[in-house]
């Protein structure tokens, strides 16, 4: 994937983020760090996905990849879940 392909993707992302949350934190935002040839993108600071180690579903009725957009949404909502779970047990501590 081009590193311009994956730098729209996240644009993308962090303007729906930006256009829908009145207070958005900059800790929420994707990230993308590249050398030119292979990418790497974050979400609060965590790498998600990695050009070089792409986990991404292979579709073999269309001979691609799952969409980017989709694989990142699905990685940040996860640790999304993931940090709600904390908050309710960090809650309950006294």
């Amino acid at each position: 994937m081009e590193v311009e392909e994956v730098l729209e993707v996240v644009r993308k992302l962090n303007n729906e983020i930006n256009e829908n949350l009145e207070e958005a934190s900059a800790t929420f935002y994707f990230g993308m760090d590249t050398d030119g040839y292979s990418s790497v993108v974050t979400f609060m600071g965590i790498n998600i996905w990695s050009s070089e180690d792409d986990e991404r579903d292979f579709v073999d009725n269309i001979n691609e990849y799952e969409p980017l957009i989709d694989y990142l949404k699905f990685e940040a909502n996860k640790m999304i879940e993931n940090l709600i779970e904390h908050q309710k047990v960090i809650k309950r501590i006294k």
